[in-house]
């Protein structure tokens, strides 16, 4: 029997600054309060509800597995069941999903899901990336002999 993992208020923490969000988009985008985010990512709360925790992991838009301390052979468990998904998707998608170069990608693809509901930010979106796109393909010509 798998013993449950147990919460990772460090990797919260993480999560939310790589996103360069602060304690109150956070908030508002889960629903939880600031002072118990805030609990969490310094470790004075330890064990929050399963609906707490899918609050911030649908907000974060990652898995409930992201947030917690799985033990070694759940952890296998996990690396296995990617193994057969993987089985299950055309190699073209795996192989983009792999690879790190998609990044970007699958960035704006999360972004035009998180802001579908204003099309002022879906453009503002679009238009950023093109420019970005436009820069890394100047940059990789420049770089090219």
């Amino acid at each position: 029997m798998h013993q449950a993992g147990s919460f990772n208020g460090n990797r919260l923490l993480q999560l939310r600054r790589s996103l360069a969000w602060s304690l109150e988009d956070l908030s508002s985008r889960s629903g939880v309060s600031i002072s118990h985010i805030s609990q969490l990512e310094k470790g004075t709360r330890k064990s929050p509800s399963v609906d707490l925790v899918y609050k911030l992991c649908q907000a974060l838009s990652i898995s409930i597995y992201d947030l917690l301390d799985l033990p070694i052979d759940s952890q296998e468990l996990v690396s296995e069941s990617l193994e057969e998904w993987g089985k299950t998707q055309p190699p073209e998608v795996v192989q983009f999903l792999l690879n790190e170069k998609s990044e970007p990608y699958l960035t704006f693809a999360k972004k035009l899901q998180e802001n579908r509901h204003s099309s002022h930010e879906v453009l503002q979106l679009v238009t950023n990336f093109m420019q970005d796109i436009r820069k890394e393909n100047l940059q990789d010509s420049k770089g090219q002999p």
